[in-house]
């Protein structure tokens, strides 16, 4: 989930070929950052890899995963996400609660702001695509 856009991001793995077959299990993934204040409880360690972004840095699909705990993000563009493992609640601004787990999915709207409740270590494929009018991604984290 989620990067400043003036972050680096880790070398996205060669993928050049019309058909890539990406393990997300077993990807190297590396820490992921998260600013003290979106934190609200717990102590979540986060880790990510980026497994294709556009040249633009305006798409790109990753890996993250999460330990136990709960934060605050801000979503500036789309974000589709997969579950791979793990259990979490999300509340989004209106109170709306949704508990996902493996094999389910979720998409989240730009301009969302949610709550994250991480009650199982989570694992989860993500795709994320910048809003047309977006300038800068505001979001959960950067990788470090």
């Amino acid at each position: 989930m989620g990067r400043q856009s003036n972050t680096p991001v880790a070398d996205t793995p060669a993928v050049s070929e019309p058909i890539a077959v990406l393990d997300v299990h077993t990807t190297d993934l590396q820490p992921w950052g998260m600013s003290s204040d979106q934190v609200i409880a717990g102590k979540p360690e986060m880790e990510f890899c980026s497994l294709h972004r556009a040249s633009d840095d305006r798409t790109w699909i990753a890996v993250w995963t999460s330990t136990e705990g709960s934060f605050w993000s801000q979503y500036a563009g789309d974000e589709m996400i997969h579950f791979v493992e793990g259990k979490a609640t999300v509340t989004d601004q209106d109170g709306r609660r949704a508990t996902f787990g493996a094999g389910q999915a979720i998409l989240i709207r730009a301009g969302s702001r949610c709550v994250w409740e991480i009650e199982e270590p989570v694992r989860m494929l993500f795709h994320y695509q910048a809003a047309a009018d977006s300038t800068a991604e505001v979001r959960v984290g950067q990788p470090q």
